[in-house]
């Protein structure tokens, strides 16, 4: 496990802010090449685009078709395996999930995750995997 639980929350509890006073924006001079965009944020800027031009009236499609560009924004080119691209990924999308469960209140948050637990259950019967061929002979390596 990378991170331990209490660890956060002691580190989270002990950040001392008092007497802190928030920089002026405009006073700030930041020096070139210091600004540019981290691939994490390229990959969080082109994840907005992906959900943003998904097929909301078509709710399996449309989820379809982020996962499948999800997939390509994280194995670019066929590539396997960046283990930075992964984490970064799992990094923006468990922002944007924290964006959104902790704007809700209390009673709304309870029930969208009784909805999930739900969804989750029909999951494997209703929901296509579609980087996953659908022909079982593809997966068999047994030769004849």
């Amino acid at each position: 496990m990378l991170f331990d639980e209490h660890d956060i929350w002691a580190a989270s509890k002990s950040a001392n802010q008092v007497g802190t006073e928030p920089l002026d924006p405009e006073s700030l001079v930041v020096p070139d090449g210091l600004i540019d965009m981290s691939e994490t944020h390229q990959l969080a800027r082109q994840l907005v685009e992906v959900f943003r031009s998904a097929d909301f009236d078509n709710p399996t499609a449309g989820q379809c078709e982020v996962i499948m560009h999800s997939v390509n924004l994280v194995f670019p080119d066929d590539e396997f395996g960046d283990c930075d691209r992964v984490v970064g990924y799992l990094v923006v999308i468990n922002r944007f999930l924290g964006e959104f469960l902790w704007s809700m209140d209390v009673e709304s948050r309870g029930l969208y995750f009784e909805h999930l637990a739900e969804m989750v259950d029909e999951w494997s019967n209703m929901v296509p995997t579609p980087w996953f061929g659908t022909d079982p002979s593809l997966f068999d390596t047994e030769e004849d």
